[in-house]
């Protein structure tokens, strides 16, 4: 019985040592079941964690600033862009109206000027012509070249006999 006792003792501590020596090398390493022998991953786990959480707590801060900071531009790019449609608008009203305004012109001094071309051709019609081509000579080619090609044909022929021949081509070639 004696016998029976020692082998009772020697099993239960050497199961002891066994159990004892399995937890101590399972938190020495990985998984030593599965014969891997690396470093736990709980540690490296654990450090990153506290990495992350110390880089997290201070996050917060500052993305909710970016984050309001990235709004208000964001707004304010809105506001400019508003801005700046209307004042294309703007322009675009500006410019109808001065296009418009240019059009009246233009039919005014047109009709003024016809006016004036009308009136100034019977006063040259009724000069003698060597009169009329002193005063042609005097002003400009373009209001000449238009007095002469509005007037009777024998009348502006005769002026233009008394003109130079320099005059006479200016007046005479196309514009």
């Amino acid at each position: 019985m004696k016998n029976t006792i020692m082998y009772i003792l020697i099993f239960t501590l050497a199961f002891a040592a066994t159990t004892a020596g399995l937890f101590v090398l399972n938190t020495k390493y990985n998984d030593v079941f599965s014969l891997d022998f690396s470093p736990p991953q709980q540690e490296i786990a654990d450090s990153t964690q506290l990495a992350m959480a110390d880089s997290l707590a201070m996050e917060p801060d500052s993305l909710t600033i970016l984050t309001t900071l990235v709004d208000s531009l964001e707004n304010e790019v809105a506001n400019l862009q508003r801005e700046l449609s209307s004042a294309k608008t703007l322009i675009q009203q500006k410019d109808l109206e001065i296009e418009n305004l240019k059009k009246k012109m233009e039919t005014r001094k047109d009709s003024a000027y016809l006016a004036w071309l009308k009136s100034t051709r019977k006063l040259y019609e009724t000069m003698s012509s060597s009169q009329a081509a002193k005063l042609l000579a005097s002003i400009s080619d373009n209001e000449a070249r238009d007095l002469l090609y509005s007037m009777n044909k024998k009348k502006a022929a005769e002026i233009l006999s008394n003109l130079s021949t320099e005059k006479i081509k200016k007046l005479t070639s196309p514009k």
